[in-house]
């Protein structure tokens, strides 16, 4: 069982299972391209879980003070629905799988014509604010919905209220991890 699942894994088959679910659900419309919230997760690992074979670059393991841990970055769309998965060591900022996040997601359109993966807005935490993630997002057409450090300056508009959707992302996690 365990070989067949790594099998699959390899040969990209989930990646293709979750690309022709997403272009069905887009060709009903019903992937919310308005708004895309982004998030992420620590996960625990056993404290032997390094060590695997292919040696420290294949693994998305990180040392932190609680041990051994991985983090999980999603991006859903504004109706929930997991867009991408990344994963990054446990002791990595949330910023960091930012680009990798935006670059997946790609769905094919049903008719002619390139994947869409844009989405009109971008949600985030405190996490994801800096100027350099605000630059980028615009660069790409992309509005940043992401509330400012306090010590920021200068100060930005904020769309509140599309922010306050972001709790769909935290109940994606809750439907995720089991934990309601």
């Amino acid at each position: 069982m365990a070989t067949r699942f790594y099998r699959w894994t390899a040969s990209g088959l989930w990646q293709r299972i979750l690309s022709a679910l997403q272009e069905m659900a887009d060709a009903a419309g019903q992937i919310d391209w308005s708004v895309h919230h982004v998030d992420s997760i620590i996960i625990r690992a056993h404290q032997h879980a390094a060590g695997a074979r292919g040696g420290q670059r294949w693994q998305a393991l990180g040392r932190s003070r609680g041990g051994f841990s991985t983090k999980l970055h999603i991006r859903c769309d504004g109706r929930g629905w997991p867009m991408v998965f990344a994963l990054t060591a446990g002791e990595r900022h949330d910023s960091t799988a930012l680009d990798d996040l935006l670059a997946g997601g790609r769905v094919k359109q049903s008719g002619p014509g390139r994947p869409r993966h844009r989405p009109e807005a971008v949600a985030g935490d405190r996490g994801y604010s800096s100027h350099a993630i605000r630059r980028g997002l615009r660069r790409r057409g992309i509005r940043p919905i992401i509330p400012q450090k306090r010590n920021e300056r200068p100060a930005y508009l904020m769309d509140w209220s599309r922010y306050r959707e972001r709790n769909r992302i935290e109940m994606v996690w809750s439907q995720l991890t089991n934990s309601a």
